[in-house]
């Protein structure tokens, strides 16, 4: 399935939460922010969670700009973290 395919379906059934893994292999990790602008375009207005292999300051600002919800980098995933950050997402409706 095609981003572009995968944006159309998330707009027309709207769950409750997207996560994007934005996992580049060349370092080039952009991809997550045309999919969070697809998706706020098609008026997805739920929370978003980015899984990223390159989360500097600086992409992390982009991303928070960009309107996600909560982003970790994939070496820092837990249990705790992610339950703290689904907790967050709840409290937010």
């Amino acid at each position: 399935m095609t981003v572009e395919r995968a944006i159309v379906l998330l707009a027309e059934k709207s769950p409750s939460l997207v996560v994007v893994g934005d996992l580049a292999a060349d370092g080039e990790p952009h991809q997550a922010l045309a999919a969070i602008a697809q998706l706020r375009s098609q008026r997805f207005m739920g929370p978003i969670i980015v899984i990223s292999n390159w989360l500097t300051q600086a992409y992390r600002a982009r991303l928070f700009t960009a309107g996600v919800t909560d982003a970790f980098h994939k070496d820092d995933l837990c249990s705790d973290r992610i339950s703290k950050a689904l907790r967050r997402v709840r409290t937010r409706k």
